[in-house]
């Protein structure tokens, strides 16, 4: 920090390091600092955007961000437009009415995208101290996060105030005490309603009947803080009958009239406000409304609305505080949900759910749809607890009560939490699953239902209904841009990276696995699922290194977060990618560390990860073949128990590596022609294409070019139409070494008909002596000779 005073002297210096980055200009009131910002914004060769927070008695949350972005730029992607739209109060983020709420992860990266597009940009915000919350934390990103070409300059009484990526600058008292100042009546009327206003604009103060321009910063503040109450009330009444926005209109008539008189039309207007996709105006709307009432019931009500309000647009504390009052004084209906609420607000902290939870089924006792939301919750707090056994008679007997209440939302995810349940104990949950999916069906989009569905279609492609997955999770895709939250579209798109993986659409899957990274990055400081997404589609559709950086980078998240659960995949793709770029012995290290978790979980099913076979040939190549011998049988056992017949091909793969190297080639080409022939209709397009690369493996390695090279051929085939870009180059790569060795052999054999030594040989080829070697060796046993004079006689 620095303390300055003189206007030519501050000037010069905030410019100077506004070149570099942000400036935060600091100083009490009556310093200068927005006479300041006017000079720094007329000599600016960059375009200026503006805001000011001024008084801030009615400041609409994102009101800053609206005035510094205006409209929200229709080339964003879709979900980022609506979201952005509906924090600047410009339309409904859902898109058809739904009560879909700000997701402000997405306010924040849309933000930031669209400044990018604007760039160069100088923002001025004045008055920052002042700044609603939620625009605060919109630069405080941007400041995390700064964009080429944007410029923060911010003026503050508090110099803590964090919204550039700067120094601050220190002004000094450089006007003197604040003198009075004095106003006529038009002009003291405009002041008066510029402050109280949300956007005082020229056109507004017309519809009041006021004359002139709204008054600067310092004069609405002066203006309202002399202003008695009932000059206030009458300026927010004037405004309440000019305002054209009805959430707007609400506030101003409460300002005006404090009385319960207000509440239909606050409550009116925070349900608006929902519905359009203003979270945090909801709950500040709920909460006026609220104060005024009279009711004791009718006030529980609107703070459990203000509590959910606040969830929605992350404010935890907030939504535990109205939560616990409503809780308190609220009807038993109201109790429930504030005690559901409050466990939610403790995120990942199941121990501190237990007693909310507790206290609601003890509320709902007696009231089937109250009751069976209430043990929902205790089934998946069970769940959560590795309590299965328990966890299941909670979630059957909701589901029960569900049904008699006829909610299906909660009977779909009771069914869906039962399936998990049954994967977990070894037993099918498929049934269960198909049964949430039917319920799920015929209700309205939301969180809940969309998990089922998706967890439905991921679970339909792992019995090989590839098509139906592929549609479901297609559906999905384009509902969650419509209606839901950044951190859901993330969970989508991951699923659909597998899923599209599997269907044979690589490209689709790397495009999926990649919007997942590329929007996980702009929530989290070290993304965890869009990592492993990207790990995913890069491993089907992009490069082998690209997938084993990005499945490392999801593995150091979840070692971080102690979460085997997620460590489990994160290791499964890495070592599936360095296995595939060659690096064996890595490999095998990331595939035992996986065993480890996959015997802790106490779960395997071979279909989910599909990754057995895999760890068998990185055994193989490391010098095991009886544990992969052993690993293959029991696999294959457990595969064929549960109907998982997807995963067979795989395990014939592995088992033919295993006995070409134990020198049973031909019993090896045999079985494995025989699986791919059987695979015929195989749901999975990769893993025939993956058999007959293996098979040209084999084949090359018992000297059968001709058929090496068919396999390889319909191998690159396979590959490119599925859009598999590093499978099909490993096949080519493996047709070019074929092409090449066939090469060395002739040239070889040229030099021997000279007389060359093999050492002589190996120097003009520029390869080792043993590669001379061992490629006589094998033209030796495929001409049936014992040495050079009779491969010479044989060859002419």
């Amino acid at each position: 920090m620095s303390a300055i005073s003189g206007r030519s002297v501050i000037v010069a210096e905030i410019a100077a390091h506004l070149a570099r980055g942000g400036v935060l200009v600091a100083g009490p009131p009556g310093c200068g600092k927005t006479t300041v910002l006017d000079d720094l914004a007329a000599a600016s060769r960059t375009p200026v955007r503006r805001t000011s927070a001024g008084l801030g008695v009615t400041r609409l949350p994102y009101l800053g961000l609206a005035d510094l972005l205006g409209e929200a730029d229709a080339g964003l992607p879709g979900h980022l437009r609506r979201s952005l739209a509906g924090a600047l109060l410009r339309g409904s983020p859902g898109g058809t009415g739904n009560p879909v709420a700000v997701d402000r992860i997405a306010v924040r990266v849309a933000a930031r995208e669209q400044l990018a597009r604007s760039a160069p940009l100088l923002l001025i915000v004045d008055d920052a101290h002042a700044l609603d919350a939620e625009s605060a934390a919109v630069l405080a990103y941007l400041a995390a996060r700064p964009v080429d070409g944007i410029r923060v300059l911010a003026a503050s009484r508090d110099p803590q105030v964090r919204v550039t990526d700067g120094p601050c600058v220190l002004l000094s008292l450089v006007e003197g005490p604040r003198q009075s100042v004095d106003l006529d009546e038009d002009a003291r009327r405009a002041a008066l309603l510029t402050a109280a206003a949300v956007r005082a604009t020229p056109e507004l103060l017309d519809r009041c009947g006021a004359l002139g321009e709204p008054a600067s910063p310092r004069l609405a503040e002066h203006a309202y803080i002399h202003a008695d109450d009932a000059e206030r009330a009458a300026a927010h009444a004037d405004l309440a009958k000019a305002a054209e926005d009805p959430i707007e209109r609400a506030r101003h008539l409460a300002l005006a009239a404090p009385g319960p008189s207000a509440v239909p039309a606050l409550a009116e207007a925070a349900a608006h406000a929902e519905r359009r996709g203003a979270p945090g105006t909801a709950a500040e709307l709920a909460e006026l409304a609220a104060a005024r009432s009279v009711d004791a019931h009718e006030r529980a009500a609107l703070l459990l609305a203000a509590a959910r309000s606040h969830l929605s647009s992350a404010r935890p504390a907030d939504a535990a505080r109205t939560a616990t009052e409503a809780a308190r004084t609220g009807p038993r209906s109201v109790r429930v949900a504030a005690r559901l609420l409050l466990a939610e607000t403790t995120g990942s902290d199941w121990g501190a759910a237990v007693p909310h939870v507790e206290g609601a089924c003890g509320d709902a006792r007696g009231v089937p749809e109250l009751e069976a939301e209430a043990r929902l919750h205790r089934g998946v707090l069970a769940y959560a607890a590795h309590h299965y056994e328990a966890a299941a008679t909670e979630l059957t007997d909701a589901g029960r009560l569900a049904g008699d209440a006829g909610r299906g939302d909660l009977l779909a995810t009771s069914l869906r939490w039962r399936a998990a349940i049954a994967l977990r104990q070894g037993e099918p949950g498929d049934e269960l699953l198909a049964r949430a999916y039917q319920v799920a069906r015929g209700l309205p989009a939301d969180p809940a239902v969309t998990a089922v569905r998706v967890v439905w279609a991921t679970a339909a492609c792992l019995r090989g209904e590839v098509s139906a997955a592929v549609r479901e999770l297609d559906e999905q895709t384009a509902a969650t841009r419509e209606r839901g939250t950044l951190g859901e579209l993330i969970r989508v798109l991951a699923a659909a990276t597998g899923v599209h993986d599997r269907a044979g659409r690589a490209n689709e899957a790397l495009s999926a696995g990649r919007e997942a990274l590329w929007l996980d990055e702009r929530v989290h400081a070290t993304p965890g699922l869009g990592s492993l997404a990207a790990a995913q589609g890069e491993l089907a559709g992009g490069t082998f290194l690209d997938a084993a950086s990005h499945a490392s980078r999801a593995l150091a998240v979840a070692e971080r977060a102690r979460d085997d659960e997620f460590a489990l995949p994160a290791l499964v793709v890495r070592g599936k990618a360095l296995l595939a770029d060659g690096d064996v012995e890595a490999a095998a290290e990331s595939f035992a560390r996986a065993a480890v978790l996959e015997r802790r979980a106490r779960a395997v099913d071979p279909a989910v990860h599909m990754w057995h076979a895999d760890r068998a040939e990185a055994l193989i190549g490391t010098g095991e073949p009886e544990r992969a011998a052993r690993l293959i049988g029991r696999i294959l056992t457990l595969a064929r128990a549960r109907g998982r017949h997807t995963v067979l091909l795989g395990l014939a793969r592995a088992d033919a590596v295993r006995r070409a190297a134990l020198g049973d080639s031909g019993t090896a080409v045999r079985l494995l022609t025989a699986a791919i022939d059987r695979a015929s209709a195989h749901p999975y397009p990769m893993e025939v294409a993956r058999a007959h690369l293996t098979l040209g493996a084999i084949e090359r390695a018992a000297g059968h070019r001709h058929a090496a090279r068919e396999a390889y051929l319909t191998a690159s085939r396979r590959f490119t139409a599925a859009g598999a870009a590093p499978w099909a180059a490993k096949a080519e790569a493996a047709l070019t070494d074929l092409a090449d060795r066939r090469d060395l052999s002739a040239r070889i054999v040229e030099l021997v008909r000279t007389g060359a030594t093999n050492r002589e040989i190996a120097a003009e080829l520029n390869v080792s002596v043993k590669t001379v070697e061992a490629r006589l060796t094998g033209l030796y046993r495929r001409y049936g000779v014992r040495n050079r004079v009779e491969l010479v006689r044989v060859l002419g």
